[in-house]
């Protein structure tokens, strides 16, 4: 074997080692800056997930509790933070005070009513009674 061609040969897998290296190197940066992309990525979407999800809770209790008023139930919320939800659930609190409110004084007068019918026969139904024994004793006298 020549030295030239030993060389030359030498040579060669030097030039395809570095080219090897090279190709290695930028395929190892790609995957490095896929991989790092798809973690910026997902930590959005998981930091996307829970933002959405501690807006929307309160929302979704409110429209739940507003469900459950509807259908005749009393409910109170928890007040939230100082934002327009917490506002909205406080409101619906004072909605359900008034509304119970209203209500028992609503049974009240309902009451008050049904005394004063039962008030009304009783007074008549002694008049009808005493009138026949005011006839009675007029007649006497």
């Amino acid at each position: 074997v020549s030295l030239a061609a030993l060389q030359h040969a030498v040579a060669e897998s030097r030039e395809i080692v570095e080219s090897h290296r090279e190709r290695n190197f930028k395929r190892g940066f790609f995957w490095v800056l896929i991989l790092g992309a798809a973690a910026i990525w997902l930590a959005a979407l998981v930091g996307l997930l829970y933002s959405a999800t501690r807006l929307t809770r309160p929302i979704q209790r409110l429209t739940q509790a507003l469900r459950h008023f509807a259908h005749g139930h009393t409910t109170r919320l928890a007040p939230g933070a100082n934002d327009e939800v917490g506002e909205a659930i406080l409101s619906f609190n004072d909605m359900v005070e008034q509304s119970e409110r209203s209500r028992e004084k609503l049974l009240l007068i309902t009451r008050l009513e049904s005394w004063q019918a039962l008030g009304r026969k009783m007074a008549h139904e002694v008049k009808n009674s005493l009138t026949p024994i005011r006839l009675t004793v007029e007649e006497m006298v």
